[in-house]
């Protein structure tokens, strides 16, 4: 089986989307936030990645394996398998989209004070 024969679906590709879409807006937000006054990271991973450099190869690494692995499942035979890791990208998407609209009414409350 080549990479050619693998069929993208619309169900997969929204999926796949929510979760690009996740991933990019808590991380843009998390970034602004962080050069505004009185605001810090709570989550200390994340926190301990900024400070050795990495959080943003870490995040790029996410976002590609996450995207790679919905491409791979999508031409898998396993129907269960496709449904289970369709969910688990829409589930983590939707997250870090809450996480990002989060950071923003944060970021917001920071410049209104």
């Amino acid at each position: 089986m080549s990479i050619y024969d693998y069929q993208v679906g619309k169900r997969v590709l929204f999926a796949m989307m929510v979760f690009t879409v996740g991933c990019i807006v808590d991380h843009v937000t998390t970034s602004y936030g962080l050069t505004l006054p009185n605001v810090t990271e709570l989550n200390q991973l994340v926190l301990m990645m900024i400070l050795s450099g990495s959080w943003n190869l870490v995040e790029v690494s996410l976002l590609i394996i996450g995207n790679v692995c919905g491409f791979f499942v999508s031409g898998s035979k396993s129907e269960i398998m496709g449904v289970f890791s369709m969910t688990l990208l829409l589930l983590v998407g939707f997250v870090r989209l809450f996480a990002g609209f989060h950071n923003m009414i944060v970021i917001f409350n920071v410049i209104n004070i």
